[in-house]
């Protein structure tokens, strides 16, 4: 009855014989990525780990950033496949270049004379250079392949929430088996609800 008790009949942690004490219960750290939020622009319910992009105008699932080079957000649906053209565009790059710098050696450059007022020889010195910076794309690739493997986007490594720390993708990398992260980024197209 009216015992002063807590909600319920058996009464809360913490309360002894009908009186609650004065030490505060220690409550559980919330987790705000795993919480629905509400988008004001879209008027909809975000579920966990989705953001709107300011560039497109709408909310994204799992949303890694928008891509200005494509001219498209990279989410749940796509990132994939991003993954897939960066690695693609990157393998072409440095085939592109190590074929460039086997040109300029069959033309004998830099020993021949007039190299320079030679066009193929520009052009292919201007090749190597324009494509060994593009070898730069490598390591993006790399990074999110890594990232993709790990189950953590761009965001949440580079915009951690407040409160929160950081998502680590050393921790996730230790934490699953890697043949299930494998299927994901190379698997058939239903990626079920890791995205």
């Amino acid at each position: 009855g009216g015992s002063g008790r807590g909600v319920g009949d058996g009464g809360d942690a913490g309360d002894t014989n009908g009186v609650f004490s004065e030490t505060p219960v220690e409550m559980e750290t919330w987790d705000w990525s795993k919480c629905e939020r509400y988008c004001r622009t879209c008027r909809i319910w975000r579920p966990p780990r989705a953001a709107h992009c300011r560039d497109c105008g709408w909310c994204v699932i799992r949303f890694d950033h928008h891509c200005g080079a494509l001219g498209n957000c990279v989410g749940r649906d796509n990132h994939r496949w991003f993954v897939l053209c960066l690695c693609s565009v990157s393998g072409l790059v440095v085939v592109l270049a190590v074929e460039s710098v086997a040109a300029l050696r069959d033309a004998n450059w830099p020993r021949a004379k007039n190299s320079f007022s030679d066009p193929i020889v520009v052009t292919l010195l201007a090749c190597v250079i324009v494509y060994g910076s593009c070898a730069c794309l490598s390591c993006f690739a790399i990074s999110h392949v890594y990232l993709w493997l790990c189950d953590v986007t761009t965001k949440e490594v580079l915009r951690p929430r407040r409160g929160c720390e950081p998502r680590s993708a050393d921790a996730d990398i230790e934490a699953g088996p890697g043949a299930e992260r494998w299927r994901r980024l190379c698997g058939g197209l239903d990626v079920g609800e890791h995205g």
